[in-house]
């Protein structure tokens, strides 16, 4: 689980590919799709998705799914800056997930909420 966490791709779509579970969880009980999200890594979601990773795993800190994961990492991840949360999240709700209703207190990029708004309104 490690891989995902430090953001190597490549390495989880391995791990992946040589059949590692891809519900199994590391620290704070995330899942790598969990992951992805808070890196905005669209390149390992997508290594992840064609897996069928359970979409709606909660973390055992927070309670959160990898979606929420992403809304949160647009804002707060190590890698808000350079990730692409609005690739990842749109590969997530493609996937089944579940959007979060839009309402005031949702905080993420305007790209994120971009998204969020348009998977509201369709």
């Amino acid at each position: 689980m490690r891989t995902a966490e430090t953001n190597n791709a490549e390495a989880v779509r391995l791990m992946l590919a040589a059949g590692w579970p891809v519900g199994a969880v590391g620290r704070h009980g995330a899942t790598a799709l969990h992951w992805a999200g808070f890196h905005g890594n669209a390149a390992m979601a997508r290594a992840i998705l064609p897996h069928h990773p359970p979409l709606e795993a909660r973390e055992q800190d927070f309670g959160q799914t990898p979606l929420d994961w992403t809304i949160y990492g647009s804002l707060n991840g190590w890698h808000a800056e350079q990730g692409d949360y609005a690739g990842v999240l749109e590969l997530l709700l493609k996937a089944g997930a579940k959007a979060p209703p839009l309402t005031p207190e949702v905080k993420a990029t305007g790209a994120v909420l971009a998204v969020l708004r348009r998977r509201t309104k369709s």
